[in-house]
């Protein structure tokens, strides 16, 4: 038997090394995270504010036309889907309606 002598080394630094990474790795984890939990709400949340625009914008041309405000509400919750409710700018038109028939009197 051939008896060589052999460099033997701690492990130590393999652990330090490892526990580095594993933080690094974390760290780059919850940065990518971060950033997909952006790109998601920039996406999710942008249609829904349009949307929300488009309402109020079709309420209020609706409105520039003079109908009913019960026929306004009517056709802002007959929309498919449509489950929030009406928004500010119907309140807003009741309220001028209310005014206006009480000056008509």
């Amino acid at each position: 038997m051939d008896y060589r002598t052999h460099n033997l080394q701690s492990a130590d630094n393999g652990i330090e090394e490892c526990s580095t990474l594993r933080t690094t790795q974390i760290r780059w984890h919850r940065i990518a995270a971060a950033a997909c939990t952006v790109v998601l709400v920039l996406i999710i949340g942008s249609p829904a504010v349009l949307e929300s625009r488009q309402t109020a914008y079709r309420g209020a041309l609706l409105r520039s036309f003079g109908p009913p405000v019960g026929f306004s509400l009517y056709v802002t919750w007959s929309k498919p889907g449509f489950s929030s409710p009406p928004p500010f700018s119907a309140v807003a038109s009741r309220r001028a309606g209310s005014q206006r028939g009480l000056a008509m009197e």
